[in-house]
């Protein structure tokens, strides 16, 4: 199962800012804040194991995007499926067998 998916992501930037000095002139300085921002991503869930594990891993996996490319048993993700996927939603997705 393959696709891609929008997710909010933190990242670190410069941003400039004016401080008033004690002798009236403003200086520019540059200060690291985190913002957050919305991405598209794409990934990958290779699933393995049993029919039935199968079917219920990629229900569970059409309401979780991955987090980049996944390769897992079924059974394992079925029982902790937040483990390898991250917050959002997919855009587009494909199954193959």
């Amino acid at each position: 199962m393959y696709g891609a998916y929008t997710t909010e992501k933190v990242i670190r930037r410069k941003v400039p800012v004016w401080i008033l000095r004690r002798d009236g002139i403003n200086q520019r300085y540059w200060k690291w804040t985190r913002i957050r921002i919305v991405t598209e991503q794409r990934g990958r869930y290779e699933f393995y194991g049993r029919g039935r594990d199968l079917y219920e891993a990629i229900r569970i996996a059409t309401k979780n995007p991955p987090n980049g490319y996944v390769d897992v048993e079924a059974l394992d993700f079925i029982e902790n499926p937040h483990d390898y996927s991250v917050s959002g939603e997919w855009v587009w997705y494909e199954i193959e067998s």
